[in-house]
């Protein structure tokens, strides 16, 4: 008895999502092959730029696919492995940078004050939660809430606050993977 490898393709080819969205995958199998359930191994390549919401899907006896969910993390390319026995092929996944905005922008406070400043993405691309690294470049002049955000999967914002320290200007710095987006922070005395 011969055994053929199964030949596996993927819609779309490659994957492309958005750091902080979610884009689904179809798995299929030869139409001609569909006398038994066929399970697939799914294996995230680059863990840290997307991830998968099964490590394994089954394709059922008559049928000729399945899906699973890719969700992008943080902008950059890699690879998913899908593999069934010693067979094994190779998914292109590319996450682009999403794109951040501040409000207000610039932002201006005074020593001694809170500001709320509000961090957005875009409204389609919320299918996942956002986390948002969060840096003040000017650590004596404001200083923040916390180091880190995340925008809930169906929100389009969060939000930090900064605290004036003292009078002088520098940079609130938001970061997701290698992407950085910078707000221009001023503090001024009190009157």
């Amino acid at each position: 008895v011969t055994v053929n490898a199964p030949a596996l393709t993927f819609t779309p080819t490659p994957v492309a999502t958005t750091a902080g969205d979610v884009e689904t995958v179809t798995v299929s199998r030869s139409p001609a092959a569909t006398g038994a359930d066929l399970d697939v191994v799914l294996t995230v390549l680059n863990a840290d730029l997307f991830s998968a919401s099964e490590t394994a899907v089954t394709i059922p006896a008559g049928a000729i696919s399945a899906t699973f969910d890719v969700t992008g993390l943080a902008p950059g390319s890699g690879a998913l492995q899908a593999s069934v026995g010693s067979y094994a092929t190779n998914l292109a996944v590319n996450v682009a940078a999403v794109t951040l905005t501040f409000s207000p922008s610039p932002a201006i406070s005074v020593v001694g004050d809170i500001l709320t400043v509000t961090l957005s993405r875009p409204a389609g691309a919320t299918g996942a939660d956002l986390d948002v690294a969060l840096a003040s470049m000017a650590p004596s002049v404001f200083s923040l809430s916390q180091n880190s955000i995340t925008i809930p999967a169906g929100s389009v914002n969060a939000t930090v606050t900064i605290t004036g320290l003292e009078p002088g200007s520098g940079n609130l710095q938001a970061s997701i993977g290698s992407y950085s987006t910078n707000l221009a922070v001023t503090i001024g005395n009190p009157s």
